[in-house]
């Protein structure tokens, strides 16, 4: 249990724990488990705020004792196990050679999950157990910059509309995110209230082209209120990994939910600017991050998308406040579900707030590769609630 990132511990208990060391151990492991009738759970980096690698009755295989990291330079080819963790382990060794390959936010998220069709964002209901990726790599680009503002909650609104209109209109190297949080910067004073920060980064071949791409941002109408204002500044792995980490600290409870939604900046904004306003503790934040404009989708059961994806946190010390910290961030997206296609799976709750997460002709062939290649359902998938359909909202009475 001391894998899990959540110090809210669910009440599921696996039946057996394999500490796989080689391939041969996984094998080994489904092999047992098939033998005694167990289904199989799979945890590669532990980081799941919902614990999806536990399950009752099943054997939990542990990835995390392998640990392949290498690069085939000539092929700008990484193969990798999936614990390694694509910011603290992977990224800082392949920037050493010149390359950068996409991971979590979170610098101490592991890969497993992230490729193939039905594990490019099936999540827990892939149907197997990956032990080694073949990653092509990118080159890593000369100029990181960031710009980012801080801003008193009461711009919220007027941020929002010029956001809304700003966002299909930014090219898509440039990275908008718009978080409330009751943290301040260092130098600013502050009571604890609800502030906002907008924090955009962006990976160029120039610091002319950098300049030019993010000029955008620097006609935010609510700037004359930022206490903050840093435009186009250079900033790295090194500075932006440890802001992230800060966000997800560590021996913490978790209670998350997260939306995604086509909705207007009016539309939204009522309801989304409650959510801002009212963070019940320090620690908890809140995301509305850009999407659009939006691209073709390679072929992945990864398939849920929209303007804007919204995402909330909730963090905590005190079990006693369980409760009402996962009932906040419950009926904060139950009042957003009127505006909202879905949920992206990472982030949602599942278990308390049944949504959808894919498109329908995804999750149909999702479940008909399931009968193919696990037609004893040896690999549990999905954690819903009880009595829920997957993939699909919980009808209101």
């Amino acid at each position: 249990m001391d894998a899990i990132f959540n110090e809210r511990r669910p009440g599921r208990f696996p039946a057996a724990v394999l500490e796989a060391a080689t391939e041969a151990d996984v094998v080994a492991g489904v092999r047992l488990a098939r033998d005694r009738g167990w289904r199989v759970g799979i945890r590669s980096g532990g980081h799941s705020w919902a614990a999806w690698s536990l399950h009752d009755d099943a054997l939990l295989i542990d990835l995390a004792g392998l640990r392949e990291l290498s690069v085939d330079e000539h092929r700008g080819v990484a193969q990798v196990s999936p614990s390694i963790r694509g910011g603290s382990e992977l990224n800082p060794f392949l920037r050493e050679r010149g390359y950068l390959f996409p991971g979590g936010h979170c610098s101490t998220v592991g890969l497993g999950g992230y490729l193939y069709w039905a594990a490019r964002g099936s999540g827990p209901g892939f149907f197997g157990v990956v032990t080694r990726f073949h990653l092509k790599l990118h080159d890593l680009p000369p100029v990181f910059v960031h710009t980012t503002y801080v801003f008193p909650a009461s711009v919220f609104d007027e941020l929002m509309h010029w956001a809304h209109a700003l966002l299909p209109t930014l090219d898509t190297r440039v990275e908008p995110v718009i978080v409330g949080t009751r943290i301040a910067p260092p130098g600013i004073e502050h009571d604890g209230a609800p502030l906002i920060v907008l924090h955009a980064t962006g990976m160029f071949d120039t610091i002319e082209e950098a300049r030019r791409l993010m000029a955008p941002l620097a006609t935010c109408p609510a700037l004359a209120h930022a206490l903050v204002s840093e435009q186009c500044q250079p900033t790295s792995f090194d500075i932006e990994n440890p802001i992230m980490d800060g966000q997800n600290p560590s021996g913490h409870r978790y209670a998350a939910d997260c939306a995604l939604t086509d909705a207007s900046a009016a539309e939204l904004a009522p309801v989304l600017g409650d959510i801002y306003r009212t963070l019940p503790t320090p620690e908890t934040f809140v995301i509305w991050y850009g999407w659009a404009p939006r691209r073709p989708l390679p072929d992945m059961a990864f398939s849920m998308e929209a303007n804007v994806y919204i995402g909330a946190y909730t963090i905590w010390r005190d079990p006693a406040q369980d409760a009402s910290m996962m009932q906040w961030v419950t009926d904060c997206f139950r009042a957003l579900e009127p505006v909202s296609k879905g949920s992206y799976l990472g982030d949602a709750d599942q278990l308390r707030r049944p949504s959808p997460f894919m498109g329908d002709a995804n999750f149909d062939k999702l479940e008909s590769l399931r009968r193919v290649y696990d037609p004893d359902g040896r690999f549990p998938g999905f954690l819903t609630k009880p009595g829920a359909t997957p993939n699909a909202f919980e009808p209101r009475p």
